[in-house]
């Protein structure tokens, strides 16, 4: 339950950070967004970022899985074999009748293993989204303040090498 609240949160806070990376994307230059592009091609594409958070949590995951089935089997004598809905006892639900049994089907009546699974995929794909907004957001203020401190530089040389020429 805890990372489907961290994974609703984080696809609720990516929306507004690409609506601000867009915003600060149309806002910049020409010359700073084919900047942008150039520095954009050189870094981590975001889907290999993605498929490595997939990796590293299907890893911790399955050793978690692989501690409780040892436990279990432990236990009982036998591996455990139940459905999402037999481990988790609080659901989320959205309170409409014609929606919730759809959930139980789709979400909770599904194996443990697939239901874990389907949460790393989105908390990577969530991350992913995040990730990369800020990153973006980051870089592009950056190049903007870069681009500024040049022009003001370069106007303020030009002030005065116009007047150093004007005196000779």
């Amino acid at each position: 339950m805890i990372f489907n609240s961290i994974i609703l949160l984080l696809f609720a806070v990516a929306i507004p950070l690409w609506i601000y990376r867009q915003i600060l994307l149309q806002t910049l230059e020409p010359r700073a967004r084919q900047a942008f592009r150039r520095l954009c091609r050189v870094q981590e594409r975001a889907w290999v970022f993605c498929l490595r958070t997939f990796a590293f949590l299907i890893a911790v995951t399955g050793a978690l899985t692989a501690l409780l089935y040892t436990l279990s089997y432990i236990k009982d004598g036998r591996l455990m074999d139940a459905s999402y809905r037999d481990i988790v006892r609080n659901r989320l639900y959205s309170g409409v009748d014609s929606v919730d049994p759809h959930i139980d089907a789709f979400y909770y009546d599904l194996p443990l293993p697939i239901v874990l699974a389907t949460t790393c995929i989105l908390l990577a794909v969530g991350l992913t989204l995040v990730l990369k907004a800020v990153h973006d957001i980051s870089v592009a203020s950056r190049l903007r303040g870069r681009l500024k401190r040049r022009a003001q530089k370069h106007a303020s040389n030009q002030s005065v090498g116009g007047s150093i020429g004007a005196r000779s």
